[in-house]
């Protein structure tokens, strides 16, 4: 082939490549669309996962200085109905007092459980360390959310992501910590930017679009679901926790007098 030939052919490969670039970096609104969706998509998941953590976080705290609060008499309270509706049953006969009485040492056992998780409870956060414990918080979700790494590692993220919660709800701020530390260290902690690449077609990132979708949807109705527990709202509406648990201390000592009364009673009249 001619000289002249074979630069004008090597001309017109290096035309056809540059013509093949530009057209590859052509943007597509549909797909930019749908990225810019995912990208909100994934703002809303994060902070829908940090508020609803936030609220269960809430509720554990008010049971757990509840428990504190009352201290045995709630306990002794609990052991008293226990007793006094196992005595009743005994004597009656009756389905409904059976039924109560195996209420009554469910919820005695159930206290038990709270006190002893109670126990090994992180010390309480001042001010300073509740902030950093936020910060942590929203930093390892960012982190090892099961939606933000790739299908190889969505069990790892999702134990992380677990543990995560956990120490969360019960403001172990130390074991956060050490969890945070291992995060940057971590595989998980690498998959973050293969997680959020760009979808490759309009078809991955509708996919992508629809799963999050479904993700926000569901941390829609855990948030509203929580919201209507009652003992979410009776730890929203009560300003003083001091006051209010001092409050019921003093009713609990006058159902203790009452149940130690009953029993006398119900334990005479079978002797």
């Amino acid at each position: 082939m001619p000289a002249d030939d074979v630069a004008a052919e090597d001309e017109i490969v290096q035309e056809l490549a540059i013509a093949e670039t530009a057209v590859a970096q052509i943007p597509d609104p549909d797909l930019d669309k749908l990225i810019a969706k995912a990208v909100m998509l994934q703002g809303q998941m994060r902070d829908l996962t940090v508020r609803l953590a936030e609220m269960q976080r809430l509720v554990c705290q008010f049971q757990q200085s509840q428990y504190l609060a009352l201290g045995s008499v709630l306990g002794e309270c609990l052991l008293l109905r226990a007793e006094y509706y196992r005595l009743k049953a005994e004597q009656t006969g009756e389905a409904a007092d059976r039924e109560e009485a195996s209420a009554a040492r469910k919820e005695h056992d159930a206290f038990r459980q709270t006190v002893e998780e109670s126990s090994q409870q992180a010390p309480q956060l001042d001010e300073s360390e509740q902030e950093e414990l936020r910060r942590l918080y929203r930093a390892a979700v960012m982190r090892c959310h099961p939606d933000r790494v790739d299908d190889t590692d969505k069990d790892a993220a999702h134990a992380s992501f677990l543990s995560v919660q956990e120490a969360y709800r019960r403001s172990d701020l130390a074991a956060l910590q050490r969890l945070m530390g291992r995060l940057e260290t971590g595989a998980v902690a690498n998959q973050r930017d293969r997680a959020t690449a760009r979808p490759s077609t309009d078809d991955s990132a509708s996919r992508r679009v629809r799963d999050l979708q479904e993700q926000v949807a569901d941390l829609i109705l855990a948030v509203q679901t929580l919201q209507l527990d009652a003992a979410y709202r009776q730890a929203r509406s009560v300003d003083d926790w001091e006051d209010y648990f001092a409050h019921v201390r003093s009713r609990f000592v006058d159902e203790c007098a009452t149940l130690r009364s009953r029993i006398s009673a119900l334990s005479g009249s079978a002797a």
